[in-house]
């Protein structure tokens, strides 16, 4: 399990970097970028969660649903996926996951308040 976000930017296997957050905006609107290797997505299920950490103690909250929020994906330079935030209700997006190399649409919503709660 691997979790990056802004005051843990790289995940590591066996003390190689497997993921990082190549650019955290955390003062307006991204744009974000996040970086997996390919080896690392080779075999196994890989989940990719946007948290809204500064609403995740409100259980009705919908700031997530109307940021305008969307997670492009690229494959070297070229873009393979896009998703858009859904219009529901959650501080917990769940995008997308990479089973054994391909990725499948999740684009669900639900509620977490710590990194436990999520995945």
């Amino acid at each position: 399990r691997f979790h990056i976000y802004y005051v843990s930017k790289n995940a590591y296997n066996n003390g190689n970097t497997v993921a990082n957050l190549d650019i955290d905006d955390t003062t307006s609107y991204g744009p974000e970028t996040v970086t997996i290797k390919p080896s690392l997505t080779a075999s196994g299920t890989y989940r990719y969660y946007v948290h809204d950490y500064t609403n995740k103690y409100y259980t009705s909250s919908n700031a997530l649903s109307k940021s305008g929020a969307k997670v492009v994906v690229y494959k070297g330079s070229t873009q393979i996926a896009t998703y858009e935030v859904p219009a529901k209700s959650g501080t917990l997006w769940h995008v997308f996951d990479i089973v054994n190399g391909s990725i499948k649409k999740v684009n669900t919503m639900s509620y977490a308040s710590s990194q436990s709660a999520i995945g």
